[in-house]
This record gives structure tokens, C-alpha cells and sequence, in this order.
């Protein structure tokens, strides 16, 4: 057998070792940076919401994959009180990142839901 492809091979491995280590060293600044955004986000938003848009990763997941969504049960958690008083923290919530986040809903009062959705605005 030709002794350079155990070297190929060495040097296959050390090359892509290298390539992961350089790609790690990137995606660390990226989440710093995310963090830093996802501080800045936080600040514009009403304080009854930051613990459930922390608690579901809304902003991780919006970050990492331009999408974010959550079912939520009226009267079950994070402060959500009634049908009403949901649908008009999503109001405010849209108004605090109007021009970068679209949020939508899809309400089911009968059913004590609220489906939202939220989606990076990239122009």
C-alpha cells in the first residue's frame, strides 16, 4: 500500500479537526452577539412579558432560525390572564418590535388558547 494515504489521511483528519475548532471559535461570537441583541430586545418589552419570552427561548429560537412560536393557555402561566387581556400583551409586544419581528396569532377563545407566531423581518 502507498504510505501517503496513511499520511492523507492525517492530514485529512488534522484539517478538519482545525476547520471545527475555527467554526466552534465563530459560533461562541455569535452567541455573545445574540446575547447582547437578545438584552436589547428584552429592554423594549413590557415587563410582564420578559419571563415568558425568556422561559419559551422565543428570541434563541427567532435568532438561530428566524422563527418563534408558542401555544399559549390563557390563565395557565407567565401572567397571561383571559382571552382579552392575552391578545393585548401580544399588542403591545408587536408595538415594542414593530419593524423587526412580525408576531401573529391565531386565537381560540373557546378553547382558552392563543397560537403565535413569531417571524424575523429581514429587509
Amino acid at each position: 500500500m502507498n504510505p501517503n494515504l496513511y499520511r492523507r489521511i492525517g492530514v485529512s483528519i488534522t484539517m478538519r479537526a482545525a476547520l471545527l475548532a475555527e467554526l466552534g471559535e465563530k459560533l461562541a461570537r455569535y452567541d455573545e452577539a445574540d446575547r447582547v441583541l437578545e438584552a436589547q430586545f428584552l429592554e423594549v418589552v413590557p415587563e410582564e412579558l420578559r419571563k415568558w419570552i425568556d422561559n419559551q427561548a422565543i428570541l434563541s429560537n427567532l435568532f438561530r432560525y428566524g422563527r418563534a412560536s408558542d401555544k399559549i393557555y390563557c390563565n395557565h402561566h407567565f401572567g397571561f390572564g383571559d382571552f382579552e387581556d392575552t391578545v393585548k400583551k401580544l399588542k403591545q409586544l408587536r408595538t415594542a418590535w414593530r419593524n423587526a419581528v412580525s408576531i401573529e396569532w391565531d386565537d381560540h377563545p373557546e378553547s382558552g388558547q392563543v397560537e403565535v407566531t413569531f417571524g424575523a423581518l429581514m429587509i
